[in-house]
C-alpha cells in the first residue's frame, strides 16, 4: 500500500513538474510601415473656342451661356464649339442634357399669332423649345464646323426630347479634353404660333468616376 501510495506521489510530481514546463518556439515578426490611402481627382472643366484645341478658354466653374439669339426667325441659327476637359487624375464617363427648361409667352398675342395658337394669352407655356433644333457632334478638330466622318451624337432633337432623355458621350480618361459642336436652330418649318415665345434652358455635362 505505501508503495502504491509513493507511485502516485511520484506521477502526481512529474506531471506537476511537465505543467509548470515552457516551451519556447522559433518565432520571427515583420512589420510593413507606412501604408497610405489617397484620393485621386475627378474635375469637369467646360470653356469655348474660336477654333482649335488650343483656343479653348475654361472657366471653372463654367457660369456663362453658350447660345444668345434674338429677335430670332423660323430657319436663324447658330453654332458653338465648346470645350470639355477632365482636368483630374480619375477617368469618367461624360453625358449631358438639357435641365431647367422654360418656355414662355412673352408678349401679348397679336393677331396672326392669335389665328394659330389658341392657347396664346391663357398663361400656357410657348410653343417655342418643341421648335428649336439641336445637333451636337465630336468636333475633332475643334474648328467649329461639322466634317464628314465626325460622330453625331444628337440630331435635330428638340429642347424637349434632350431634358427628357439627355445624350450620351462616353468615356472621357483623365487630363483628355474634347470639343463639341452644338447648333441650335429655329424650325424652318415652325409658324406664326412662335411669334413673341422665348425658350430658356440650362445645358449640362456630368462626368461620373467609372
Amino acid at each position: 500500500m505505501k508503495r502504491r501510495i509513493l507511485m502516485s506521489l511520484l506521477v502526481i510530481g512529474a506531471v506537476t513538474a511537465l505543467v509548470g514546463f515552457t516551451v519556447a518556439d522559433f518565432n520571427d515578426t515583420e512589420t510593413s510601415v507606412g501604408n497610405t490611402v489617397s484620393t485621386g481627382s475627378l474635375n469637369l472643366k467646360l470653356g469655348t473656342t474660336t477654333g482649335g484645341p488650343t483656343n479653348c478658354v475654361y472657366t471653372d466653374p463654367y457660369v456663362s451661356s453658350f447660345f444668345d439669339i434674338d429677335n430670332a426667325k423660323p430657319g436663324d441659327s447658330q453654332e458653338v464649339t465648346i470645350c470639355v476637359w477632365n482636368d483630374g487624375s480619375i477617368d469618367g464617363t461624360l453625358s449631358g442634357n438639357v435641365t431647367n427648361l422654360d418656355d414662355v409667352e412673352v408678349g401679348d398675342c397679336n393677331e396672326p399669332e392669335a389665328l394659330v395658337d389658341t392657347t396664346c394669352g391663357d398663361g400656357d407655356a410657348g410653343e417655342l423649345a418643341q421648335n428649336v433644333l439641336v445637333k451636337i457632334w465630336v468636333d475633332v478638330d475643334c474648328m467649329n464646323d461639322f466634317d464628314t466622318g465626325e460622330d453625331i451624337l444628337v440630331f435635330e432633337d428638340n429642347m424637349i426630347q434632350l431634358e427628357l432623355f439627355g445624350f450620351p458621350t462616353g468615356d472621357m480618361n483623365a487630363d483628355s479634353s474634347w470639343c463639341y459642336g452644338i447648333l441650335a436652330t429655329v424650325h424652318a418649318g415652325a409658324g406664326n404660333e412662335i411669334q413673341t415665345d422665348k425658350v430658356t434652358a440650362d445645358l449640362t455635362f456630368t462626368l461620373i468616376q467609372d
